[in-house]
């Protein structure tokens, strides 16, 4: 996958069209297309009284970009990839994390999110059924929890450890041709590699996030 960043947005472009699942904002569900948008956006750009699926949609069309639609408050400039290969499998997962959303599975529903998320990409090289969509997905979500509740972020919400933010989205992307793998689970490489990519790709994103927030607090204690 080719991909363009600039202080703006994430352009990735496939060079052949792949099948999607995900719960994008804009072109969530299954689709076939070739391309994902990624843009960077500020608190302030998302007042409550705007839709952020209109204000993403004019994002899109103003940067000529037609495809799956993600935001995101996190820095975008660095994301994090990381790959696999094995047995002629093989995964890329690009993820961008921002933690100031952080939440547990369970704790009281927010009627407005704060901003910060984790936005994550996974490529496989090969086809897959409904059914091992829905398994890889399943997989992306478990690696990303290990990796938040491995770094103890603590949620905005409680005083338990996160498991995510409450507006993580997650996009799979699998051949649109070829012979379709039934299973993407543990007991699979591709469920192997996919867990590998996306824990190490989570992992290091959170790991940003702390730096830049540690910064961020030693900056501000320094001047103030």
């Amino acid at each position: 996958m080719d991909i363009k960043i600039n202080n703006r947005f994430i352009h990735i472009q496939f060079d052949r069209p792949k099948k999607f699942l995900s719960w994008a904002i804009v072109g969530g569900g299954e689709s076939t297309g070739q391309d994902i948008y990624w843009a960077k956006v500020h608190e302030k750009e998302l007042p409550i009284h705007l839709d952020p699926i209109e204000v993403l949609k004019r994002r899109m069309v103003n940067d000529g970009i037609n495809g799956i639609g993600l935001m995101t408050s996190a820095r975008i400039e660095d994301p994090s990839l990381s790959s696999f290969e094995k047995g002629g499998i093989s995964v890329k997962c690009l993820s961008t994390v921002g933690m100031g959303n952080a939440l547990r599975v369970g704790d009281p529903a927010r009627s407005y999110p704060r901003v910060g998320t984790i936005n994550i990409v996974l490529s496989v090289n090969c086809a897959l059924n409904m059914n091992a969509k829905l398994e890889a997905l399943s997989i992306i979500s478990e690696a990303r929890t290990l990796a938040v509740l491995e770094n103890k972020i603590q949620s905005t919400k409680s005083e338990k450890l996160s498991t995510g933010t409450g507006t993580d989205c997650m996009i799979l992307a699998c051949e649109a041709e070829g012979v379709e793998q039934t299973y993407s689970g543990k007991h699979t490489i591709i469920g192997e590699l996919i867990g590998k990519a996306v824990y190490n790709s989570v992992d290091c994103g959170i790991k940003k996030w702390i730096q830049s927030k540690n910064e961020q607090d030693y900056s501000h204690r320094r001047w103030s």
